[in-house]
């Protein structure tokens, strides 16, 4: 499992915790991977922290770089989550 984190601090806690089997320090407005290159994508509590055309870029993204499903999770309000899948 790969993990993406926007900055040092929350890399080293993944680290020293083993979060993730990798992770990659990058900006979701720009995901550098080659197409289909994972078999999964998991976003939580993400695309509500980025502007509605950074949004549609990211969703892109993860649509190229996912051979199969795309499992994304937004809060609505407090207590509120809303979980959806696409192939």
């Amino acid at each position: 499992m790969v993990g993406i984190y926007i900055n040092l601090l929350f890399s080293e806690f993944v680290k020293k915790f083993r979060v993730y089997d990798d992770g990659v320090l990058c900006d979701i407005k720009k995901l550098h991977f080659r197409g289909d290159s994972f078999d999964v994508a998991v976003t939580t509590e993400v695309i509500r922290h980025v502007r509605k055309e950074e949004g549609c870029q990211f969703l892109g993204d993860l649509k190229r770089i996912t051979k199969g499903r795309i499992l994304i999770t937004i809060l609505l309000k407090a207590g509120i989550h809303v979980r959806k899948s696409f192939l």
